[in-house]
């Protein structure tokens, strides 16, 4: 006998001869056996589900009640759906989650409730779903949880709190969440994390605290573990840190993945990842204040492979050092930052695969010269490679351009696949003026470190003009000084004499010193002239 092939319905708005109606109430003439195994019911006016809907259908596994403008729905609705493990009722206006409302639903693996307008998880709001695997509460209006919500869902995987408007969270929450392996918080109003939040979560592999603006810190205990933490995979993008949160992130021993992107964090310090010997990659783009890394900054990621310090628009600074002992790096991304200058000694090049510098202010001047060494002689460039010699000079020839390739620099996908060189083929100079523009592979190094000949020009003109103006105002005084040396000496021994005598008539006679003064000045006078006069004249 042949098996009966599998039926899905879906119930979609009626047409009549007026338009357009809906449902107001879910259909009753649905065929009760074994075929039909799924039914959507979308955007329709249905508001109510009542506890007679489904009565006499046994063998749904799949209910879509999406977009349907619900607002409620009755305890013990589905208890004769024993075999659904999918229900969607994403897109609605539900309020309020009762403890009977999923009485019946053993099998249950997905419950979808995003996008309603819950304010509250009361306490074992979820209890009959004792398989569920994936709960999404996402863009509701949740502003509190209770501890025992969650009781009953042990085989809980994944648990979506994206876009609610949690203030806090704490280990009780998640205390019945011993399967939990991801936890997503992003986008909520979250502004504290509690001691121990995570400790009942010993199996959690991926959480997310993104977007959470008003976090501005993290507890040293936040991510402590009962026991050994398997967290792999974490994201703080967009929160509010204001510094790489060094305590919290030591706890974690396992986590590969960390994403610090967007945050408040000005300076990236001195072994600020240093316990974190198994990160593989490290992403930290559009940091708004970001404007130095220091050396050997990201010194301990023995492990890491993939690097992100991209977009970063204040960051000029980045100490030489900053990327060495890194024997694992495999692709670093230093784009559209504001760095002019990159030290040679600031990454091992040659152990990097994948580089990129493009969009970043570069001076193509001789300090900057090294870097074509480096790139035509890395070992993934195309000229080092086993290929013969022709290919390498077609290779070469394509390299040298003038202008660099900016249509290609915006269609690049993953870049994690493309080459240094293809990466550099897009990097631009952005001065000397005489450069500016230029792709760094058309330059040669003589052309990075010989100035223009008409560079300089005028500050040279300007520089001879004041020589020959300083010379000739020296010649006039030299000229004014012999011409009129007799004066100059006349008047310098007068005052000298008027001085002497003075100081002389003060000593001898203090009282006739007014009476005598001008007969004794011209007398003096007469004396120096006879003794200064030129015999020759």
């Amino acid at each position: 006998m042949e098996e009966e092939e599998e039926v899905e319905e879906e119930v979609h708005p009626a047409r009549t001869a007026g338009g357009t109606t809906t449902l107001t109430s879910l259909p009753r003439d649905l065929p009760d056996n074994d075929t039909l195994t799924s039914l959507t019911v979308t955007d329709m006016d249905i508001q109510r589900v009542t506890s007679t809907d489904f009565s006499h259908v046994h063998y749904l596994r799949t209910l879509v009640l999406t977009r349907n403008r619900l607002e409620s729905v009755d305890d013990g609705a589905f208890q004769s759906l024993t075999g659904l493990d999918t229900l969607l009722m994403n897109d609605n206006y539900l309020r309020e989650v009762s403890d009977d409302m999923f009485m019946g639903l053993v099998v249950l693996k997905r419950l979808d409730l995003s996008r309603n307008r819950l304010v509250e998880l009361i306490s074992r709001s979820f209890l009959p779903l004792k398989n569920l695997e994936v709960l999404n509460l996402a863009w509701n209006e949740i502003e509190h949880v209770e501890d025992d919500a969650f009781v009953g869902l042990y085989r809980l995987q994944t648990l979506l709190l994206t876009g609610n408007r949690l203030m806090a969270v704490n280990g009780n929450q998640f205390r019945p969440l011993y399967s939990l392996m991801n936890l997503m918080l992003d986008n909520c109003s979250i502004q504290v994390v509690e001691f121990h939040t995570f400790s009942p979560l010993t199996r959690l592999t991926r959480l997310s605290l993104a977007h959470n603006s008003r976090l501005s810190f993290l507890l040293a205990e936040a991510f402590v573990s009962d026991s050994r933490t398997m967290l792999n995979v974490l994201s703080l993008r967009g929160t509010g840190l204001r510094e790489v949160p060094v305590a919290a992130l030591k706890t974690l021993t396992q986590l590969k993945n960390l994403d610090l992107s967007q945050t408040l964090i000005p300076v990236i310090r001195n072994d600020s990842f240093a316990h974190l010997d198994s990160l593989v990659n490290l992403t930290l783009d559009a940091l708004p204040k970001l404007h130095k890394v220091d050396e050997e900054a990201f010194s301990g990621l023995s492990s890491l492979r993939y690097l992100t310090v991209s977009n970063n628009k204040l960051l000029s600074n980045i100490s030489d050092g900053a990327f060495r002992n890194l024997s694992s790096l495999a692709y670093l991304d230093l784009a559209n930052n504001n760095v002019e200058t990159f030290p040679r000694g600031l990454a091992d090049w040659r152990h990097v695969h994948t580089v990129d510098l493009r969009g970043n202010p570069l001076r193509c001047d001789c300090s900057a010269a090294w870097m074509l060494t480096v790139l035509h002689n890395h070992p993934h460039h195309p000229t080092t490679s086993s290929s013969s010699s022709s290919s390498r000079s077609k290779a070469g020839s394509q390299r040298i351009r003038h202008r660099c390739d900016r249509t290609s620099a915006t269609n690049l996908g993953d870049k994690m696949y493309f080459t240094t060189e293809t990466l550099t083929r897009m990097v631009a100079c952005y001065s000397p003026p005489r450069l500016e523009g230029r792709c760094l592979l058309s330059l040669s190094e003589r052309e990075m470190c010989s100035g223009d000949p008409h560079e300089g020009t005028g500050s040279g003109v300007r520089a001879g003009v004041l020589t020959a103006v300083v010379c000739c105002a020296v010649l006039l005084a030299c000229v004014m000084l012999f011409t009129f040396r007799q004066r100059l000496c006349g008047v310098c021994r007068r005052r000298g004499g008027y001085s002497y005598q003075m100081h002389r008539n003060r000593e001898v006679d203090p009282g006739s010193r007014q009476s005598s003064s001008l007969v004794d000045v011209l007398e003096m006078e007469s004396t120096q002239l006879e003794d200064f006069r030129d015999p020759d004249l």
